[in-house]
């Protein structure tokens, strides 16, 4: 179990990496030298809304040792060296190997195939973690290009209600 480090992935478009703590912490205190101490440029598009209530939900896992891996990355384009989205997991995998994943791109940077450069590259991290044998998510029900993107990656829906589809991939062991 790995803590307290960076952990880097690298696509033919993007910089994939864990958030640090000091990252996360100077991004809620609007510290935008938040962005220089990580070695990116700023993007007015990120963080979205969406991701901003869950920053200090991920600042309290990681003070609490979730090993790396298992919480918030971000997307880097390499580009222009701005961050593009972010996404990761909702925590360690439970006690039958099972871990959600998430993930946002900013709206500038949608519908051009970085949702699933960075979802395929989390998922095959997590399933090199001995751990984790199957990756589940949730998107809202009209969520569409979401949804292909997730069936894109090989997961199936295994279930919906009036609000979400559920999907799953297994790791085929």
């Amino acid at each position: 179990m790995i803590l307290n480090q960076v952990i880097g992935i690298e696509t033919e478009r993007l910089i994939i990496r864990t958030m640090s703590l000091r990252f996360i912490t100077e991004v809620l205190k609007n510290d935008i030298n938040a962005y220089d101490h990580i070695g990116v440029n700023f993007n007015e598009e990120w963080p979205s809304s969406d991701i901003m209530p869950a920053l200090p939900i991920f600042k309290a896992q990681i003070e609490k040792k979730l090993p790396d891996g298992y919480g918030p990355w971000i997307f880097i384009d390499k580009a222009d060296n701005t961050i593009i989205g972010d996404g990761g997991f909702k925590g360690f995998s439970n006690e039958i190997g099972e871990i959600e994943i998430g993930y946002n791109i900013v709206e500038s940077k949608r519908m051009l195939g970085y949702g699933y450069e960075a979802v395929n590259a989390l998922i095959e991290w997590a399933f090199s973690q001995e751990s984790v044998k199957v990756i589940t998510a949730e998107c809202l029900r009209d969520n569409m290009p979401s949804i292909n993107l997730l069936n894109k990656v090989g997961m199936t829906k295994v279930r919906e209600d009036k609000e979400l589809v559920y999907l799953s991939l297994d790791k085929g062991i």
